[in-house]
């Protein structure tokens, strides 16, 4: 009988030893898993730009990836450093760029090296968009009156919220800004002036509610009392991703138009996606204006369309003259 517990109890260490072990390669494993989503932060001349870069692992354990919609050439992780070429044109009319980065703390540190210089850059992976993030149209029900409003939700690198709120009357704040399991919640203060300009009054109102099919619903409640709020989000039709197509001399270019929740937005233009400035929906009416160009050479583009049926159409404005667009909408 002693013989047999002394099995057992062997037995049972080996297997806590092989389960330890298992875990400790998968933690290994993925703490230096460099396949997935990335986003690429460079900064060039002071003026922020962006890519997307996937990396994928075939079956026989090399290495693919894209930058943007290019396929990468040459891509290789070892030893946590993480190399590749990237090849943009075509013919004669083609530049190549050689990219590599570490990767320490699931970040991707580095650079790209091309005929034009060096380019520092920094890859992260991007985190889930909560559904709160965006602007929506606030409506309070006090009484027999609704008092109308904008809430503007953003999101931070670190995925915590950040809100504004605009209101005519007063001046509104909205702090402690969480969304969990289908629930907002937010702190909102006011500060008010009375009849008489030396009258100021200050109250809070939190707010607790759900989002569902870009609607809010909740309540906003303090000692005074408690009032529906209801709130829909802004620009739903204009929200996603776009495929521009623009005509010119020299032919027919296709590029991606981003378009997030918060109605902020990404161009993508050889593989490089600058910030989109000024973006507005007014109506079925669409402006914004993008900066462009590669160094000191930069030109302002100014985009002015119509949203209709699920398709823009419009025009880009710049120096060079005018481009016809047309635009729909992809997955």
């Amino acid at each position: 009988m002693k013989t047999i517990l002394t099995n057992k109890t062997t037995g049972t260490s080996v297997i806590l030893v092989c389960l330890f072990l298992l875990a400790q390669t998968s933690l290994l494993w993925a703490a230096d898993d460099i396949t997935g989503l990335w986003e690429v932060r460079m900064d060039f001349n002071g003026r922020q730009t962006f890519a997307d870069l996937s990396i994928s692992k075939n079956l026989d354990g090399s290495y693919g990836g894209k930058w943007g919609q290019d396929e990468l050439s040459g891509v290789n992780f070892q030893d946590g450093k993480l190399t590749f070429t990237r090849t943009v044109g075509r013919g004669e009319r083609q530049f190549t760029s050689n990219f590599e980065a570490t990767l320490k703390d699931d970040k991707l540190t580095g650079k790209m090296t091309n005929n034009f210089g060096e380019t520092s850059l920094v890859c992260v992976r991007p985190k889930p968009i909560s559904p709160a993030v965006g602007q929506w149209n606030m409506k309070i029900a006090m009484g027999d009156r609704d008092i109308d409003a904008v809430m503007i939700i953003s999101q931070n690198d670190d995925g915590t919220l950040t809100g504004q709120w605009k209101e005519e009357m007063g001046e509104h704040t909205i702090s402690n800004v969480k969304f969990q399991d289908g629930k907002l919640t937010f702190d909102r203060h006011v500060k008010m002036t009375g009849p008489d300009p030396n009258m100021l009054f200050e109250f809070d109102t939190p707010f607790e509610g759900t989002i569902k099919d870009d609607k809010i619903t909740g309540q906003m409640k303090n000692d005074m009392g408690q009032w529906e709020v209801t709130g829909t989000r802004i620009g739903t039709a204009l929200i996603g991703n776009w495929e521009l197509t623009t005509t010119s001399e020299r032919g027919t270019r296709t590029q991606m138009l981003k378009v997030y929740p918060d109605l902020t937005g990404r161009y993508e233009s050889f593989g490089g996606q600058m910030p989109v400035k000024d973006l507005k929906l007014e109506g079925d009416q669409v402006t914004f204006g993008i900066e462009m160009g590669f160094g000191d050479q930069t030109f302002q583009m100014d985009f002015k369309g119509a949203l209709k049926d699920g398709s823009l159409t419009g025009n880009f404005t710049s120096p060079r003259g005018e481009q016809p667009v047309t635009g729909k909408k992809v997955s």
